[in-house]
């Protein structure tokens, strides 16, 4: 059932985009895809669960009752907060709190045991109402970009089919914005031989210099590129002349791709596909569970291609990627975040 809301309340998020002290600093807030009521859908799914599944959750009545007081006043008291708040306390001895998105926060009965006054566990508290307000959890998916994870999972998908190695293979990655630098690092990341990339923008271009890709002029890209994929929101910026015999274009601008997949595969590309395939609401419910599964403080490359070679392996004859409506691809990604999470000893981690 949780995935179930996570995949209605982010899918619906996700659309348009695919056819305090001490803290770190994750980027603009204005920027996220997913907005504070999609935030506060999930936090009260996943609270649901906590309620329903979760042995260590503990409902005590005066307990509750004095954390949302203290946290309350906390609340009141900083002109930043525009949100409500649920602070809830978890049957553990260690000294840890925990925020989850939407305003919901956790608080172990060994942080109110240990507390030597109520001054220290309402620094603990703040501290974790910071992590809500700053919207860590959601930057530290979004700025990994969640289209990459889906891009990548398709380009795994169609060379499982047609026998690529793409250890062998040159990426091109039209367009540097968000979505586009994050696909070129996370292909470089799975071990592609090289990545071309061009944009507009000759700041975006030698930032992707920055991280290990090649610039490239947009005509010579498409052509030497095995894979070519772009994220410009440029309606038929690739000319159909410059496709070569044998490519993989993903054209993924929506609601008008850079050029239409049957045009591509007319002028020779082996494979070709837009963004209402390729969408990122395939892979964020799932990395969003799984690093909540394991309290990962990072989400690494290494945890987004195990995301997406999950995505991958759960392909039909008939689909090259599974819908993302089907609860079965956020329960795969779920637990092949995690695994890797716990493999890279990041499990628990967010609980310092």
């Amino acid at each position: 059932m949780l995935i179930r809301i996570l995949i209605a309340a982010l899918f619906i998020a996700s659309l348009p985009s695919a056819r305090a002290e001490g803290l770190p600093d994750l980027g603009d807030a204005a920027q996220l895809a997913l907005t504070p009521q999609m935030e506060r859908r999930v936090g009260e799914s996943i609270m649901r669960d906590i309620r329903q599944r979760d042995p260590d959750y503990d409902d005590d009545a005066e307990v509750t009752e004095y954390l949302n007081s203290l946290g309350g006043l906390l609340v009141s008291n900083s002109q930043d907060v525009r949100q409500d708040f649920e602070f809830f306390l978890e049957k553990d001895p260690t000294l840890n709190a925990f925020a989850l998105p939407g305003g919901y926060i956790g608080v172990n009965s060994g942080t109110i045991v240990g507390a030597q006054s109520e001054s220290e566990l309402a620094a603990v508290l703040a501290h974790e109402i910071a992590h809500v307000t700053q919207r860590h959890m959601s930057r530290m998916v979004s700025n990994q970009g969640q289209i990459s994870t889906a891009a990548l999972a398709a380009l795994i998908s169609v060379a499982t089919r047609m026998g690529i190695d793409l250890s062998q293979a040159t990426l091109g990655q039209i367009g540097l914005g968000a979505a586009g630098s994050a696909i070129a690092k996370l292909c470089l990341a799975y071990g592609l031989k090289k990545v071309l990339v061009s944009d507009v923008s000759e700041a975006a271009v030698e930032r992707a210099r920055g991280f290990g890709a090649e610039p490239a002029p947009l005509s010579e890209l498409v052509k030497q590129a095995d894979v070519v994929i772009a994220t410009t929101g440029r309606p038929g910026l690739i000319d159909p002349a410059w496709v070569r015999e044998g490519q993989i274009i993903f054209a993924l601008s929506n609601p008008d791709p850079e050029i239409d997949p049957d045009k591509a595969l007319a002028a020779g590309a082996r494979f070709a596909s837009d963004g209402r395939t390729i969408n990122n609401a395939l892979a964020f419910p799932g990395i969003f569970r799984g690093v909540l599964d394991v309290r990962s403080r990072r989400i690494t490359p290494s945890m987004m291609i195990a995301a997406a070679q999950a995505i991958a392996a759960l392909g039909t004859a008939d689909e090259l990627v599974p819908s993302p409506l089907s609860p079965a691809v956020h329960e795969a990604v779920a637990r092949a975040v995690a695994q890797k999470a716990r493999a890279l000893g990041l499990h628990d981690t967010a609980r310092a």
